[in-house]
């Protein structure tokens, strides 16, 4: 029998963003599964080395968050 080695290949999650009805009042007409454009207004606050792939990571304050028609 052949020595068969299985690769996993991991995919990187995408980011995730949690606001309150405070933050964007919007939400509370959306549904979930639904797909929404949004704009953001950020500082970025840190930035470090990937530990795990090549490049750079930055860390984000949001500042205002709107509804939008931009996409």
């Amino acid at each position: 029998m052949a020595n068969v080695k299985t690769l996993m290949v991991m995919s990187k999650e995408k980011p995730s963003l949690s606001l309150s009805q405070k933050d964007l009042p919007a939400i509370k007409n959306w549904k979930v599964g639904g797909k929404y454009n949004i704009s953001l207004s950020v500082e970025e606050v840190s930035m470090s080395k990937d530990d795990y792939e090549p490049g750079m990571n930055a860390r984000f304050k949001i500042n205002k968050a709107k509804e939008c028609n931009c996409g």
